[in-house]
């Protein structure tokens, strides 16, 4: 994209569309088990708006640039399962219902008391006004402990369609947040985002430092086929 409007990048998984349950989309689950969940489609797509100036060295941007490792990172942890598949009603944006197929992620949303947004299964037993609350958590055991407790989601009103529930609130320190400043860089995942990695599924080792890392940006192709959806989460400016 080149246009240089809206999102500065959106990125997701595809997932089947049932049984109903808590997934983390076809990267996670062909790097995990070593198979292609579906060779007839992309295992997720990522797309970049480069009508944006962007910072596309491994230097530290200019305050006009947006630092393209920051939002490539951010993205592609989108891709591999970072993500909460809840429509603002409740209901699955994959399956279209409820129960229905939601994220690892969203298994472990919660309010600020404790009470928890899903049931065992994919049954989402919150309500419409809970994702709009300002009030809603990750509670992983990974993440709550790097964080020192629940870790806040963004959840603003109104609810903000690619962007409510699958980031951290900006008060988190996270390469996750709902958004990022021209000038600033996010290259390396904290402590909280490690966590939630964890919680959801991923080994989590030694992270190499960005000046020795390959930065492979490509666009990958794919289209939508029954029973597979696509959801795609972005980055705002």
């Amino acid at each position: 994209q080149t246009d240089g409007s809206g999102f500065l990048a959106s990125a997701g998984p595809y997932f089947f569309t049932g049984p109903a349950g808590f997934r983390n989309g076809f990267v996670y689950d062909h790097l995990k088990n070593g198979s292609d969940p579906d060779p007839s489609v992309a295992d997720a797509t990522v797309r970049f708006d480069f009508g944006y100036n962007w910072n596309s060295e491994t230097d530290t941007p200019t305050g006009s640039e947006v630092d393209l490792y920051t939002v490539a990172l951010h993205e592609m942890s989108h891709a591999i399962g970072y993500i909460s598949l809840i429509e603002p009603d409740g209901t699955s944006d994959i399956s279209d219902g409820d129960p229905g197929v939601y994220s690892v992620y969203d298994s472990f949303l919660e309010l600020g008391d404790g009470t928890d947004l899903f049931s065992a299964g994919g049954d989402f037993i919150g309500s419409a006004s809970d994702l709009t609350s300002g009030n809603v958590y990750f509670n992983g055991a990974n993440a709550a402990l790097a964080y020192g407790g629940p870790v806040p989601v963004y959840a603003p009103s109104p609810f903000a369609s690619g962007s409510s529930i699958s980031h951290l609130a900006n008060s988190v320190t996270s390469v996750m947040n709902y958004s990022v400043e021209p000038g600033v860089s996010k290259r390396l995942y904290s402590s909280v985002d490690l966590g939630i990695l964890k919680d959801i599924g991923w080994n989590i080792s030694a992270v190499p430092e960005p000046s020795t890392m390959c930065l492979i940006l490509c666009m990958v192709g794919g289209w939508l086929v029954a029973p597979i959806r696509q959801r795609r989460l972005s980055m705002a400016g």
